[in-house]
């Protein structure tokens, strides 16, 4: 008999969290650069979201973990506060002492739905995109630096709000970072650190670490309607997808 462990077959399951059935997205461009940035452009980027968020497109393969039966619903919502000129720390903070994300989201939560009031149906999402030259002090559990990654805080003693942020780099660098962040935020939206208290769709590997449904699929990317996206994977097919295109 080997002595080996076998791998077990993947299978996501829903815990005891949440998973977003209507979404409110912002993109928040953070620092000088955003204000006249070429390749990627501020456009470029609100492009490829609005292909990535179209229904019937990628984000259709996630019906099988809402309980309502039907594709999560995401609003594209842009104000004149998207772009912060502010520059952001060379190195940021996003971790459980302090997060740096979280108070310029915090900045900018005012005056962005004061000109596009929230939807009291829909969650909010602010996707931070970083300019070139940052980098997070947080690592993933390889020691390796981060391309994004997605959390929670609560606002005012109540309010869930769910944000992400994704590394500068080439447009298809920043829109394969972008979709794993949407998608892992939509179907985890509370990812646990240490216990599945708050956790959504997610499984634990042979180390007992908790894996979203793009970790699984990591590397595995296709294009869908000429933009570049993180597979995630599907408990139907039990494999990596991106509708509709076949992932390489």
């Amino acid at each position: 008999m080997s002595s080996q462990t076998a791998t077990p077959p993947i299978r996501f399951e829903f815990r005891k969290g949440t998973f977003l059935s209507r979404v409110q997205l912002h993109l928040i461009y953070w620092g000088t650069h955003w204000r006249d940035a070429k390749h990627p452009s501020v456009a470029d980027v609100s492009s490829a979201v609005k292909k990535i968020i179209c229904p019937g497109r990628y984000l259709s393969g996630l019906a099988q973990y809402n309980r309502l039966g039907c594709e999560p619903v995401v609003d594209f919502v842009q104000t004149p506060y998207d772009v912060d000129a502010e520059n952001p720390p060379k190195t940021f903070q996003d971790d459980a002492t302090h997060s740096d994300v979280v108070e310029e989201v915090k900045s900018l939560m005012g005056p962005i739905e004061r000109e596009s009031p929230p939807d009291p149906h829909a969650q909010p999402l602010y996707l931070v995109m970083m300019p070139p030259g940052t980098t997070c002090s947080s690592t993933d559990t390889d020691g390796e630096l981060l391309a994004g990654e997605h959390n929670w805080f609560v606002k005012d003693g109540h309010r869930r709000v769910y944000y992400g942020w994704v590394l500068h780099g080439t447009i298809e660098r920043m829109t394969i970072a972008l979709s794993e962040e949407l998608a892992e935020s939509i179907t985890d939206p509370e990812p646990p650190c240490c216990d599945d208290a708050l956790a959504g769709w997610v499984m634990k590997d042979n180390q007992g670490e908790f894996q979203e449904v793009c970790d699984v699929c990591e590397g595995i990317t296709a294009t869908v309607d000429g933009v570049r996206v993180q597979t995630y994977f599907s408990n139907e097919k039990m494999d990596c997808i991106a509708p509709p295109a076949i992932p390489k």
